[in-house]
């Protein structure tokens, strides 16, 4: 550390500190000021730096570290505040129980019987053959109904068989072809309602005989008498209710229907068969859940959104705080590096009486100042961590150019 008064003009670098001597002895300085002049060593300057820049960063990278990991954490919050939030609100829903599962198989096989005669070498046609119609004397029809539940239940269950002629109108495909025009109604087997106890099932059987002749002849008079050209078919239907209760609730079993349509006022007959075959069913009992709000939760989940928002934000700013001190700390070494001929440290500025202060807004324009005016550049550095409190000075007389370190980037 030297006083101004003590500088002489055997030092080189403090002779183009000031336009001339004069300056160091008139005063105008306090002669308590001092500046630090820093003796050249042997060590190189990029090694200095290199072991400056080391600790500096050291201390950065740690606290960046320490953002990270806040951050992470902050957004793990956010989410899981947005997941708690979804949960607290429960809308309303609708679920199944299972009252009942069962299979239901029908059946519907027939025999056309034919009337004595030397063509046919039996008596009986099956199922699915084509006969004609002067050869039949009778069709019998066999119905079944089979039901079987997973469950031992008492079931209450009817059946009938019924039968019904419809005549449709048959023109070529003329306005109003296809239409109904007559039906007949008939009962094969009259209602039976019937009941099983601890029992997993029912079973019908019902055989119904067909006297073809006398359906076949009642359509035949009808169209004479109708004179309109017309088809039509007698359709036999089993029919099959069922009702039991599961754990004290009533259960209504869907109808079961199985039935074989036969062609009437025709030459031919091809008897065709509906609903044949096993299906299987389930009973089911629907159950609406209210939707119910869990406020709690949900406020917990409000104050986990809002502190973990809040900390995101503040850790946000701080990483951006730190990406600008990191651009600071990587301009300061290097101005300080490749300008260190001329730059001098010291702890304050000198008081200069009637100063006229000058704001520089870069570092090359100091460099500028330099060189036109031969004089060094002082440097104070900040004693907190704020890079931006690292001023530089050029003193001319009564004039101070003032440069504060700031993050624009500069070419020098």
């Amino acid at each position: 550390m030297r006083k101004f008064d003590e500088i002489n003009e055997e030092n080189d670098f403090f002779n183009n500190f000031s336009v001339n001597n004069y300056r160091f002895q008139n005063n105008d300085f306090k002669e308590q000021t001092k500046i630090e002049y820093i003796e050249p060593k042997k060590v190189k300057e990029d090694e200095i730096m290199k072991n400056e820049k080391g600790k500096s960063n050291s201390y950065n990278l740690s606290k960046d570290f320490l953002k990270i990991i806040g951050l992470t954490i902050s957004g793990i919050c956010l989410v899981l505040s947005l997941l708690t939030g979804a949960k607290s609100f429960v809308p309303a829903q609708k679920t199944e129980e299972l009252l009942l599962s069962y299979n239901v198989t029908n059946g519907a096989d027939y025999r056309v019987n034919l009337i004595e005669n030397n063509f046919y070498e039996t008596q009986t046609l099956g199922k699915g053959e084509l006969v004609p119609v002067t050869f039949i004397d009778n069709i019998e029809v066999d119905f079944s109904s089979y039901l079987s539940t997973n469950k031992q239940l008492n079931i209450n269950y009817n059946y009938n068989i019924t039968g019904e002629i419809t005549a449709t109108a048959s023109d070529n495909g003329k306005e109003g072809s296809g239409g109904k025009i007559w039906t007949k109604r008939y009962s094969f087997v009259p209602a039976k309602t019937l009941t099983e106890t601890n029992s997993t099932g029912y079973n019908v059987e019902e055989r119904v005989v067909v006297d073809y002749k006398i359906y076949n002849d009642l359509v035949n008079q009808y169209k004479l008498k109708a004179a309109v050209p017309m088809e039509a078919v007698l359709t036999i239907t089993l029919t099959v209710n069922a009702t039991s209760d599961v754990n004290g609730k009533a259960l209504q079993i869907e109808p079961q229907t199985v039935s074989v349509e036969i062609p009437l006022s025709v030459s031919t007959v091809l008897i065709q068969t509906k609903n044949d075959g096993t299906v299987p069913k389930t009973l089911v009992n629907t159950i609406e859940i209210p939707a119910k709000n869990n406020y709690v939760l949900l406020g917990i989940s409000v104050i986990l959104f809002l502190g973990s928002l809040a900390a995101t934000i503040f850790l946000l700013k701080g990483l951006r705080k730190m990406t600008e001190d990191h651009s600071l700390f990587i301009k300061f070494n290097k101005i300080m590096r490749d300008y260190n001929q001329v730059i001098i440290e010291i702890e304050e500025l000198p008081e200069v009486k009637d100063a006229a202060i000058i704001e520089v807004k870069s570092f090359k324009d100091m460099l500028d100042i330099q060189k036109e005016l031969h004089l060094p550049i002082m440097c104070s550095k900040s004693k907190d961590e704020d890079l931006t409190n690292n001023m530089f000075y050029i003193i001319n007389q009564n004039q101070i150019f003032k440069y504060r370190l700031n993050g624009e980037q500069e070419r020098f």
